[in-house]
């Protein structure tokens, strides 16, 4: 694996200012699938996500972005946290991770009763 770049920010807008891309993957799962981060996908590019149904199971989904639309594909059943939508009282910040590298992340303090 090449570089990898690791941010904080709003899962459910995703980055647009560096797409397209072949590849997004969330460990969170949101009750819908966000529009944004399929907007961002590369053609031929995979969302892979853990979906809330409305019945609350979840199961592990793949979507792949075509010319001829969103081709979904379910997989297991699986439990995530929630995707939650905002971010923490602080500024988006990157940090990139270079093969060989290590890399400690420290996580802010989150008002949990957003």
């Amino acid at each position: 694996m090449g570089n990898v770049s690791v941010h904080l920010g709003d899962g459910f807008l995703g980055l647009s200012e560096q797409a397209p891309f072949d590849g997004i993957i969330l460990t969170a799962a949101p009750r819908e699938v966000p529009a944004s981060l399929v907007n961002q996908l590369a053609e031929g590019g995979r969302l892979v996500m853990p979906l809330e149904l409305e019945s609350g199971e979840q199961y592990l989904m793949r979507f792949t972005n075509s010319k001829a639309g969103l081709f979904e594909e379910r997989f297991t059943e699986v439990r995530f946290v929630p995707m939650l939508q905002g971010i923490p009282d602080k500024k988006r910040s990157q940090t990139t991770v270079i093969e060989h590298e290590s890399l400690k992340i420290e996580s802010p303090k989150v008002d949990s009763s957003l």
